[in-house]
């Protein structure tokens, strides 16, 4: 019976499904399984570090009506509100991390009780480069930030704090 059911098999089966058929019938049965130890790879690095060594300071302005003050690399200011001229203090960062690995440094902008403040490093928002140099393996810069500063509508007096970020990453 065996016999008659495997004959009507092949009969049916086309000639590739046949050849398929004989080869598993006379393959070894074992399986070779193959490995191979490999390694992963890492290099850690000490955290970078970022101090505020001078907040910025634009001074006294006046916000009678809408306006903006820059403040140029050097603290020179320059704009439409009242009192932005002369030189005021820019803003001072320290990034400290690996010597000789590159980073990048950028600005991003904040706002706060209707004014808006947008860093720059002078010309830019980001920088990229490498660390010098200070101890042994680590390295560090010291980085300029100015901007401007810009308002839509009469504000209230007293003292105002804009809050803005400063992100540095490892590339």
């Amino acid at each position: 019976m065996m016999l008659n059911a495997t004959k009507t098999l092949i009969h049916k089966m086309k000639p590739i499904g046949l050849l398929w058929l004989l080869c598993s019938m006379f393959a070894p049965t074992t399986i070779y399984a193959a490995d191979l130890d490999a390694d992963a790879a890492v290099n850690l690095l000490f955290g970078l570090t970022i101090t505020e060594d001078r907040e910025i300071d634009f001074g006294s302005l006046s916000g009678i009506s809408a306006a903006d003050c820059t403040m140029a690399l050097g603290g020179g200011l320059s704009g439409s509100a009242t009192g932005c001229a002369g030189t005021q203090t820019s803003g001072l960062f320290t990034v400290g991390g690996v010597r000789f690995f590159q980073v990048t440094v950028s600005v991003l902008p904040g706002s706060s009780d209707g004014i808006t403040f947008t860093p720059t490093f002078g010309p830019s928002t980001t920088l990229s480069g490498f660390l010098p140099q200070t101890t042994g393996i680590l390295g560090a810069v010291t980085l300029q930030v100015v901007g401007q500063l810009s308002w839509s509508s009469t504000l209230l007096q007293g003292p105002k704090v804009i809050p803005y970020t400063f992100v540095a990453d490892y590339n």
